[in-house]
This record gives C-alpha cells, sequence and structure tokens, in this order.
C-alpha cells in the first residue's frame, strides 16, 4: 500500500474510468492571500504563498514603503486568540470579527453574541507579563494597498494592528508630517483630499518605540502616469472586499499577530516642543486637472535623514525608482504575478 501511495501519481495520468467522477469535481483550491505585512520592523511581501522580504538596491530590508491605498475598512476588526497568540503558528484566532460588531459566522468558539458584550473585550480581560490590564480581543483595521512604483500590481492586503491607529502622544511625528492611520486619514480630509487613492502614501516605523508601530505620511500626488491603472483596480469592487472582508483563515496569522497592548499609547519622546505646523502656503491644494506642479514646493528633506520627508514632498525631491527588467512581463490588474519578485521588491522606499 505504500508503495502504490508513492507511485499513483507519477504517470500524471488519471485512468480512464475515473474521467467522468474527477469531472464533477467537488475540491476547491484554498485561496492564497495576497499581503504586505511585517515581523518586527521587517517588512515582508506574500504572492501566492510564496514570502520575501521588501529590500532595498543593496539587499538590506528597508525601513519605509511607498504605496497607494486603494481602500480600507472604516470599523475596526478584532482577533481574540485563547491562551494568546503564538508566533510563527498558522492557526487562526479562536474567535475574530470583521466589523468589531459581531463575531464572523465561520467562527466556531464564539466569545458572545456581539463584541460590545463580549468579556475578552473589556479592559482587564488580560493582564501583561508587566502587569497592565488590557483587552483580550485586539483591534486591528484592512487596508488594501498597490506599490506606488507598480499600480498595476495585483492588491495587497494591509492589516495596521490597534497601535498604529490612534496616538494622541505623537506631536513629534505629526510636525514632521507622519500620522497614526486614522488621524492620517483626518488629515487628508481636512485638505480637501477624498480618496486615499490620489496621494502616494510613505509608510514607516516608529522610530520612538520597539514594537513595529506605523507611522503614515503623505508623499507626492498619485503621478497622472498611473491614474489608468488605479482606476482599473478601483472599479475590480470584487476583488477589493473580497481582501477587506477576509476571513482571518489559517495561514494568515502572521499578519494578524497583535501588538502587546500595554504599548498602546507610548509615552512622548523628551524632546523640546514640536515646531509649529508647515505654514499653510506649502500645503498643495487638491488637485483638480491633474496638476500638481502648480502647488508651491515645500523644502526638501535633509539627505541625511530620509525618514523625514515633509507632507506632500514634490516628486523631485526624491530620487526617480529604478525602472522594472525589461525581461519582467507586466501582469495583468488583480492578477496572480511571477513568485520572481526581486526586483519589484526594490525600489519600495525612499
Amino acid at each position: 500500500m505504500s508503495t502504490t501511495q508513492l507511485t499513483i501519481f507519477d504517470t500524471g495520468t488519471l485512468p480512464a474510468h475515473l474521467t467522468d467522477l474527477n469531472e464533477q469535481g467537488n475540491i476547491v483550491a484554498r485561496d492564497q492571500i495576497d499581503q504586505l505585512s511585517f515581523r518586527g520592523k521587517v517588512w515582508r511581501l506574500k504572492v501566492d504563498g510564496k514570502e520575501d522580504v521588501v529590500k532595498n538596491s543593496e539587499g538590506d530590508p528597508v525601513q519605509s514603503v511607498q504605496v497607494i491605498i486603494l481602500d480600507y475598512n472604516k470599523a475596526r476588526s478584532r482577533s481574540y486568540y485563547a491562551g494568546g497568540f503564538e508566533e510563527g503558528k498558522s492557526a487562526p484566532p479562536t474567535c475574530w470579527s470583521k466589523d468589531g460588531v459581531t463575531p464572523d459566522a465561520s467562527v466556531q468558539e464564539k466569545q458572545h453574541a456581539t463584541c460590545a458584550g463580549c468579556p475578552q473585550s473589556v479592559k482587564g480581560s488580560k493582564v501583561t507579563e508587566s502587569g497592565k490590564e488590557v483587552t483580550a480581543c485586539a483591534q486591528f483595521k484592512r487596508a488594501v494597498v498597490v506599490p506606488s512604483v507598480k499600480t498595476d500590481f495585483a492588491p495587497l492586503l494591509l492589516k495596521i494592528p490597534q497601535t498604529s491607529m490612534w496616538d494622541k502622544d505623537n506631536a513629534e511625528n505629526e510636525a514632521k508630517g507622519f500620522y497614526a492611520f486614522d488621524q492620517y486619514m483626518d488629515f487628508l480630509k481636512r485638505r480637501g483630499v477624498n480618496h486615499t487613492a490620489s496621494i502616494v502614501t510613505k509608510i514607516k516605523f516608529d522610530s520612538r518605540t520597539s514594537y513595529p508601530k506605523l507611522l503614515f505620511g503623505g508623499v507626492d500626488w498619485t503621478p497622472a502616469t498611473e491614474t489608468a491603472n488605479i482606476k482599473a483596480q478601483l472599479a475590480d469592487k470584487a476583488k477589493l472586499d473580497a481582501l477587506l472582508n477576509v476571513s482571518d483563515v489559517p495561514g494568515t496569522a502572521a499578519a494578524t499577530a497583535p501588538v502587546p497592548e500595554e504599548f498602546e499609547q507610548p509615552a512622548p519622546a523628551a524632546a523640546p516642543a514640536p515646531a509649529a505646523p508647515p505654514a499653510a502656503a506649502k500645503t498643495p491644494r487638491p488637485p483638480r486637472a491633474a496638476a500638481p506642479k502648480a502647488a508651491p514646493a515645500p523644502a526638501p528633506a535633509p539627505a541625511a535623514d530620509p525618514d523625514d520627508t515633509p507632507s506632500f514632498a514634490p516628486a523631485a525631491a526624491k530620487p526617480a525608482p529604478a525602472p522594472a527588467p525589461a525581461a519582467a512581463a507586466t501582469p495583468p490588474v488583480a492578477a496572480s504575478v511571477s513568485p520572481d519578485l526581486g526586483a519589484m521588491l526594490q525600489g519600495w522606499d525612499d
């Protein structure tokens, strides 16, 4: 029997008497979720089940990525791991919710009928090693992004942890144009930007924290040359909705990994009061006829510290991304891409 098990597939030919039965088919391939994720402070790209570290032209992990945010969930999702999350395990959470209102229909061990009434979402349901009371059920948001250097790339799921959604002690970074996600959305809205796909967004890690807390900043208008690709991506609403509402299935736990909540509100760095925000004259008006050049250009960031790039810096303030290799075929919008991502992985940062 064991010999048969090892050899029946060697020929690759299905016996003729099974053809009709096989055509009926009842095996469904499990979807692979393409993701932009991170572990520690290292960006990773997972496409077709293969994971690669996002690197710069010198082969070192990048500290930031520049993306176009196609869409995001306005509600906060939730995930709860009985016994706590274990790094490296691909098991899904014990209970989770896409909208933060009720558990997902596929959850087998629902902790409560609603998230609001769930004992796992109450502060004190978990006590950290340092003795701080937090909630056992972590919150996060889902976003769908594409690299700004290749906007026809298959859309990627990005999970934004609770610690990166709101920060009341972020004046130091905000003075440089970088915000927690919800505050970044508020920032764009106040300046007349009504769609995240209008802006090239830079995402970097907060240098003040030991854990990976994300910061978001606008560095340029989406180039006119990329408008057609972006509109095609947005037209595939089914693809975007599928990523924004995907269940926390096995294999995606690495991107769902919760950040320890004792760090939810990091203490502000001991530093002088932050400088006043840039003058209104340095903030470009919302794009009308795709003419971002009409906006006055703010001073470029100091060369020694690329992470100090001010919001909406003109494209000239950044080196142009390296062109894609001639041999690389351009994948169709929202389609799977070649597993050889080396060239595309480089050039995401500045």
